[in-house]
C-alpha cells in the first residue's frame, strides 16, 4: 500500500523505546496466537548480560535499544537525543560510532535467529533505526553474514523512515475496514 517494490514477506524491525518486530508474510501482518509476535528486543543476545525488566539477562534492549545506546554514547537527558547521536556519529564522534557498533552487533546476533528460523525475503529497519543506520547496517549485516546458514536476506532502511511503523498501523485499521466494511458497520 504504501509503494512498489515492497516485498509480500519481510522482518520490519523497529526502536523507539523497546526493539520490536513485525512478520509480513503474503502482505499480511503475523499477530501471533496472543497478539504478542514480535518482541525481538527481550531475545537474548548475551545470556550472562545484564539483568533485563523482562527477568531474563542480556535481552536485545540492554544493548541496542535506544536507552542503552544513548547512555553508551555518552547522551544525557534532553529532546531529539536519537538525533544529535546521529549528528555526532555523522560528525566522526569515536563514543557515538563506537555505541552504533555495539547496537549493530547486538541487532546482528538477535536477527541471526529470526531470519533462520523464518527466511524472509527482507530485513527492513524503521523507526528511530531508519535515523542510525548508516553506523547500525555494517556491523548487523557482519553478523548476519557470518552467523546465517544461507545467504542473509537483504537489510534495507525503511522508505518511510521513522513514521513506517505508525503508518503501517493505520493501514492495517485502513485496510480492514476495506476489506469487510460491513463488520464495522455491525
Amino acid at each position: 500500500w504504501l509503494g512498489e517494490g515492497t516485498p509480500a514477506d519481510f522482518l520490519h524491525v523497529s526502536a523507539e523505546i523497546g526493539i520490536g518486530a513485525a512478520l509480513v508474510v503474503d502482505g499480511k501482518l503475523l499477530r501471533g496466537t496472543r497478539g504478542f509476535a514480535g518482541e525481538l528486543g527481550h531475545v537474548p543476545v548475551r545470556p550472562e548480560g545484564p539483568a533485563c525488566p523482562c527477568g531474563g539477562r542480556g535481552c536485545l534492549e540492554q544493548y541496542a535499544g535506544e536507552e542503552a545506546v544513548l547512555r553508551a554514547a555518552g547522551l544525557g537527558p534532553g529532546e531529539d537525543r536519537v538525533g544529535l547521536l546521529a549528528e555526532r556519529a555523522a560528525a566522526g564522534d569515536t563514543d557515538a560510532r563506537r555505541a552504533l557498533r555495539g547496537a549493530g552487533t547486538a541487532l546482528g546476533i538477535a536477527l541471526t535467529g529470526a531470519v533462520n528460523l523464518l527466511d524472509p525475503r527482507a530485513v527492513v529497519l524503521g523507526g528511530a533505526l531508519s535515523r542510525l543506520a548508516p553506523w547500525l547496517l555494517p556491523a548487523l549485516e557482519r553478523e548476519l553474514t557470518r552467523r546465517t546458514a544461507t545467504p542473509a536476506a537483504g537489510v534495507t532502511v525503511s522508505r518511510l523512515g521513522s513514521d513506517g511503523p505508525l503508518l503501517g498501523a493505520a493501514h492495517s485499521v485502513v485496510r480492514a475496514v476495506l476489506d469487510d466494511p460491513v463488520a464495522v458497520a455491525a
